[in-house]
């Protein structure tokens, strides 16, 4: 059987923002503006947000974003330099 540790809150304390999803994290990295690979993106998610993501599903997100039913967000891809990768960007 698991244990579970549930944290009590104090009734003025503020309860936490649920956690983002998968999605919601990529949409935020990308909003910068900047070129990103797909193993940056992997990083930071585990810098900036504590979650590890692995690249497969990142490059899945981030085909997601593009399409009309979420958000139809105007992402830039880019193929590196020896063309074994790419980079993307948020227009």
């Amino acid at each position: 059987m698991r244990a579970f540790i549930r944290r009590v809150f104090s009734p003025g304390e503020p309860e936490p923002a649920p956690p983002l999803s998968q999605r919601e994290v990529v949409l935020k990295l990308l909003s910068d503006g900047e070129w990103h690979s797909v193993r940056d993106l992997a990083w930071r998610a585990r810098r900036d947000h504590g979650v590890a993501y692995c690249e497969t599903g990142l490059s899945a997100r981030i085909r997601e974003l593009r399409r009309p039913e979420y958000g139809g967000h105007p992402i830039e891809g880019l193929r590196t330099p020896g063309g074994h990768s790419f980079v993307y960007r948020l227009r």
